[in-house]
């Protein structure tokens, strides 16, 4: 039970969770499905590395936070072509507590959903992430998806697209913003070859 002296973002971290997997349970009558389909659990993990020849041929396999976010934006854009409409999602990210290992959990709602097969999502998921599970959405789901936001709303990742928009809190494509239009300059002038340099 929520404490009435909480605030969202102010009181414990289990008011804040409870109240977030309130809203996003009730976000599932606003998709254009009428109702949440899917949860989806991605554990990223990194065995190949894609990159061309030059760069080192292992890692800790690890991917960062940002390979994730790109990762389920593409998972997003290729499910939405494959069902033949848009897909409304909450997703948000986990840290691992005992070896920081990157997490993503996210509810997944679209027209046709139900009818394509959970083991292919799976599948293209785990390819290209790693360990990943997609299981029918029960009710206590956006519950275990807020329960993460909750525990640190202030520096948690999370996006929620219902419709066209995101809602609440999305991350910040840094670099992507033109706050002011530089002037129309010459690509000479940053040229960084001039005769008398020698690199």
């Amino acid at each position: 039970m929520i404490s009435r002296n909480h605030e969202l973002g102010r009181g414990c971290w289990r008011c804040t969770a409870n109240q977030l997997g309130d809203w996003f349970d009730q976000l599932g009558a606003q998709t254009e499905a009428g109702e949440w389909q899917h949860f989806v659990t991605v554990t990223y993990r990194t065995k190949v590395y894609p990159w061309g020849r030059g760069f080192p041929s292992s890692g800790s396999g690890m991917p960062s936070a940002e390979f994730g976010h790109h990762c389920f934006d593409d998972f997003v854009s290729q499910l939405s072509a494959r069902v033949g409409a848009r897909v409304d999602y909450v997703v948000g990210d986990q840290f691992g507590k005992a070896h920081g290992r990157f997490h993503q959990h996210a509810l997944l709602a679209a027209k046709c959903l139900d009818d394509y097969p959970r083991s292919s999502l799976e599948g293209w998921l785990r390819k290209r992430a790693g360990w990943s599970r997609v299981l029918p959405f029960e009710h206590g789901a956006a519950y275990y998806l807020a329960k993460y936001i909750g525990q640190n709303l202030q520096s948690a990742e999370w996006t929620v697209r219902i419709g066209c928009e995101a809602i609440g809190q999305e991350r910040d494509d840094v670099g992507r913003i033109a706050i002011a239009k530089s002037a129309d300059l010459s690509s000479a002038l940053f040229h960084q070859t001039l005769p008398h340099r020698k690199r």
